[in-house]
């Protein structure tokens, strides 16, 4: 396989012949632990081209969470892994507001796999940030996504 960026750069390529050998690639990785792949998705969000990083961002969410078989797969220490990795990358000053969104997506199902009481905490501190307003509007992002991914349901917060 290619380098991480260029892995998902050729993702994108408008060449058919390099994006079906990508994609053949892709499929390899969703067969994979996360512990294999984890780096090759972390570099591809650190990347400074936004398109690899939300790309990245993207295929992580699909290939990890999306599944609840594949996501009930995933261990504590692998979620807080991805968590950890997530918020690393939440910079509200650096980042645009498309890679945020797929940065909260991730984060969203992984504190449903967490902690939901310590996500929510988490997500009033981005609120209460007087001093930017896109901190407020990642913290309603993140509970509009817990909210159609079935996580503020009554029963939901029982548990947590």
């Amino acid at each position: 396989m290619a380098s991480s960026i260029q892995f998902f750069e050729n993702l994108m390529s408008p060449k058919k012949e390099i994006r079906e050998n990508a994609e053949k690639d892709l499929e390899k990785l969703k067969l994979m632990p996360i512990a294999q792949t984890i780096n090759i998705f972390k570099e591809g969000i650190e990347s400074s081209n936004e398109n690899v990083s939300q790309l990245s961002a993207l295929l992580l969410k699909k290939t990890y969470l999306e599944q609840e078989e594949k996501r009930k797969e995933l261990s504590q220490a692998e979620a807080q892994l991805l968590k950890d990795l997530v918020k690393s990358q939440i910079n509200f000053q650096g980042r645009s507001w498309k890679t945020l969104q797929r940065l909260g997506d991730i984060l969203s199902y992984v504190y449903r796999i967490l902690s939901l009481s310590q996500g929510i905490s988490e997500i009033m501190v981005w609120f209460s940030d007087q001093n930017l307003s896109i901190s407020r509007k990642f913290g309603i992002y993140l509970i509009e996504v817990l909210c159609e991914i079935g996580a503020l349901k009554e029963d939901s917060l029982d548990e947590n």
